[in-house]
Formats: structure tokens, sequence, C-alpha cells
């Protein structure tokens, strides 16, 4: 006879689930650990422990809000939105363009 012929079915269907919930627990108590549910929480109500250091001898000024202008760089090249080919349709100097920037 088999070992495992001897043990009932219903135990190793038992063990399999507390197995599974075994784990289970594990990974909760895991998860709660790592939210810190374990570890002791400040009061609300509690005073703060430090004020800070006691101003001597500085002048306070009062803060003011100033608009600053935004200034970016960046690396690259300008290029057209439309390209234009000049060409003379002639086979002599071209002297003179007739355009300004930005036409």
């Amino acid at each position: 006879m088999d070992v495992t012929s001897r043990i009932p079915k219903w135990w190793i269907i038992v063990r399999g689930v507390l197995v599974v919930l075994g784990v289970l627990a594990l990974v909760v108590l895991l998860m709660l650990y790592l939210m810190g549910t374990f570890h002791p929480k400040i009061d609300p109500q509690a005073e703060p422990a430090a004020t800070g250091r006691p101003l001597s001898g500085a002048q306070v000024v009062a803060v003011e809000a100033i608009t600053v202008p935004v200034e970016e760089t960046a690396v690259g090249s300008i290029q057209p939105v439309h390209r234009v080919d000049i060409a003379s349709k002639l086979l002599a100097k071209v002297r003179v363009i007739d355009i300004r920037a930005g036409q």
C-alpha cells in the first residue's frame, strides 16, 4: 500500500486550503507592515517638538510677489513652414529679388 492512499482525500483538500490561507495571511501581514500599521503614529493633537531657533538681531523683511520673465534655451535648427526655390527662368544673373523677410 502507498502512503498517499492511506491519507483521506478530505485531509489533502483541507491541507491545501490551509496552505493557501497561510500564504494569504503572510502576504496581508507583510502589506500591513509595509503600510506602517505596526509602528507608533504621531498624535494629531500633540504639540510640535521643535519651535525653531529664536531670531536674535535678524532683520525681518516682508515677502513680495514679483513677476520674473521666463527664458528658455534649446538646441536645434529652425526650418521654414513652406519652402520656396527661387531660380531664374532665363540664363542670366539675378540682380535683385524684391521680397522682404517673412513673406
